[in-house]
């Protein structure tokens, strides 16, 4: 199972990286309810601010498998 969510964080990584590359087209993060996608800015932040919680909530399980392993 850590080796999965491992793999998870590796692709939110990957993703993390293209969208702060500006690698994508900001219209494409409109899936996002309730945000402009004209205002790319927010949109971004929203991203990192979602991809933040991403990362914790793996790190939570990583630890919780980890102490649970021991």
């Amino acid at each position: 199972m850590r080796e999965r969510l491992k793999a998870v964080m590796a692709e939110i990584e990957d993703i993390n990286a293209i969208i702060q590359n500006g690698s994508i087209d900001p219209a494409i993060l409109s899936c996002f309810d309730g945000h402009d996608s004209d205002d790319s800015d927010r949109l971004m932040e929203e991203t990192d601010r979602l991809i933040g919680v991403a990362f914790s909530a793996i790190d939570d399980l990583c630890e919780m498998i980890k102490e649970n392993e021991e």
